[in-house]
């Protein structure tokens, strides 16, 4: 049959609708193919979340369970994760796995060697496993807690391990604060060393001395270094060496940078810097007996970097924002503190030493912030707005009333129970809300200084 150009064209019609269909195909597997990989994206972040959530529970389960036990609101402490039922080893003991259980996770660090089982949290970073309660009672590495598809029967071929989590619960309202304490405030010293005197801020905390108690092998201690006033300098031991390497990476590595007092306060509230009987600046004269020694006007140099103000250089304050940050690499102190900290972690398995960073953990934090709404019971504020605030620096004595009636007031606020009981009101629709007046009368964190 001879072929027309009507045949041709319906070939060329049937060409483009052949290539038609054959690029929608390929565009619908190439969205199919995405979509795919978006839907395990997004089920592996719900995954996530759901162990996220399911740590947090887990975590705060176990504070409030050991105030119940103890009935004791302010018993806790560093809490980790740990196991309950283990396989140790042995393919029989996987199906008893229900109760926070080991998930078998094994990876190969090295090939020449058998593959690690994974089962723990490296927090302190020295390549080895910290048992919980050795030396006695330490708190160790967090133990990864497997969760079961179906968490009411014990593992098996039909009940995998989908996820797994790890927590590190740190007592950040017992903790010291790294961002607060320490100071070099003594310059009659060569070099400057730490002095506390009154107690008057956060910086007359000792850092050194911490150290020294949380493991005297690694910070020795020099008792002449960290008071001294008078008589010749003696060389700091590593426990002050080493916090005064973490204080000076707050203050960009020259104490020059810190605030002065007047520039802290402002040049008004500075005319009422504390009494001539309050050493302000922690630079002494020490006050050795019961009485308050009578400081010369104008002892404390407000004019001068001050401990208790912030870092000015540059405009934001330098602070430590996680306490992992003692491990960083290429600051001031980590060639000092951050060598000899991770050196006597990596010692011999078994040793105390491997738990320094957890004792250190139980201690320090870096998590305080400003308080809110509570009365200053030094210098006149009001707690529930900012306009007169305690920085102004005026002391209660020119209003005792007022520091009565706002006590009071907190006293009342934190003791007070409402609809501790209704009685019906006869021939009415209404109740009445009985009140109760507790014992405690500061059980709340209703005060500060």
């Amino acid at each position: 049959m001879k072929p027309t150009k009507h045949s041709g064209v319906a070939l060329v019609v049937t060409l483009i609708m052949l290539s038609l269909v054959t690029f929608l195909t390929v565009a619908f597997l190439s969205v199919a193919r995405r979509e795919r990989s978006s839907m395990l994206v997004t089920q592996s972040q719900t995954d996530a979340k759901n162990a996220a959530d399911s740590a947090l529970a887990f975590a705060q389960s176990a504070v409030l369970g050991q105030m119940f036990v103890y009935t004791n609101i302010h018993n806790y402490g560093l809490l980790i994760t740990t196991n309950v039922d283990t396989a140790g080893g042995s393919p029989a003991a996987l199906a008893t796995l229900q109760y926070l259980p080991r998930a078998p996770v094994f990876a190969f660090t090295n090939t020449a060697t058998p593959p690690d089982e994974r089962f723990y949290l490296d927090f302190n970073r020295n390549r080895m496993y910290e048992t919980n309660g050795g030396y006695p009672n330490y708190v160790g590495d967090p133990e990864w807690i497997g969760i079961l598809e179906y968490p009411d029967v014990p593992h098996g071929p039909t009940n995998r391990f989908v996820g797994r989590f790890a927590y590190v619960v740190l007592p950040a309202s017992k903790s010291l604060d790294l961002n607060f304490i320490h100071n070099q405030a003594n310059v009659a010293a060569a070099p400057r060393h730490f002095l506390r005197n009154q107690g008057f801020g956060s910086w007359e905390i000792n850092l050194g001395a911490l150290f020294a108690e949380i493991n005297p092998s690694l910070w020795t201690w020099n008792s002449g270094a960290p008071y001294l006033t008078v008589g010749a300098a003696t060389a700091p031991a590593s426990s002050w060496s080493h916090a005064a390497d973490l204080l000076l990476y707050r203050c960009n590595t020259n104490y020059a940078n810190l605030q002065t007092a007047t520039a802290f306060f402002g040049a008004g509230p500075i005319g009422n810097w504390p009494h001539r009987t309050v050493d302000g600046y922690a630079n002494g004269a020490l006050m050795l007996g019961g009485a308050f020694p009578l400081f010369a006007a104008g002892a404390d140099p407000v004019g001068t970097p001050w401990f208790g103000g912030d870092n000015i250089n540059p405009t934001i304050p330098l602070r430590y924002y996680d306490i992992l940050e003692l491990f960083a690499a290429g600051r001031n102190y980590s060639a000092t503190f951050m060598n000899s900290f991770t050196n006597v972690m990596n010692g011999p398995s078994g040793s105390s030493n491997n738990y320094t960073f957890y004792r250190l953990l139980e201690q320090l934090g870096v998590d305080s912030e400003a308080p809110k709404h509570r009365m200053n019971i030094n210098y006149t504020n009001d707690f529930n707005a900012t306009a007169n605030s305690a920085t102004n620096l005026v002391r209660w004595t020119t209003d005792p009333a007022g520091f009565f009636t706002n006590a009071a007031e907190l006293m009342i606020k934190a003791s007070f129970v409402t609809n501790y009981v209704t009685v019906p009101i006869p021939t009415t629709n209404y109740y009445f809300a009985g009140y109760w007046l507790g014992s405690n009368f500061v059980s709340g964190p209703a005060f500060g200084v």
